[in-house]
């Protein structure tokens, strides 16, 4: 159901769409994050992630090998908070910027 939720939220349809949806691309994440441009940051969000249920797994697998290695701790502590105040906020969205937005602030390789 949270995933029709989330197709329908932005195609009005829900069509055979939804069994070719992918999930970001961890190389276009980081090209965002590396950016530090918020406006991109936010746009980026609402186009490429319905689903938040896996994204802090995807962006911690992802993202781990990309930070330098005295940032791995940051990448851990930031993700951790994150997917543990999903579960308890009102909007996914703004979770998720929130965290990406810190995830901005630590070295990437």
């Amino acid at each position: 159901l949270n995933e029709l939720n989330g197709y329908s939220k932005n195609s009005k349809v829900i069509d055979n769409g939804i069994l070719t949806r992918n999930n970001a691309d961890i190389s276009l994440v980081l090209e965002v994050l590396k950016k530090k441009d918020f406006t991109t940051l936010r746009n980026f969000v609402v186009e490429n992630f319905d689903d938040y249920v896996d994204v802090y797994d995807q962006l911690y697998n992802g993202l781990y090998t990309k930070v330098k290695t005295d940032s791995i701790p940051d990448l851990v502590l930031i993700i951790g908070k994150y997917q543990y105040q999903a579960a308890f906020v009102a909007s996914q969205e703004i979770n998720l910027v929130a965290c990406l937005v810190e995830l901005m602030t630590i070295d990437y390789k």
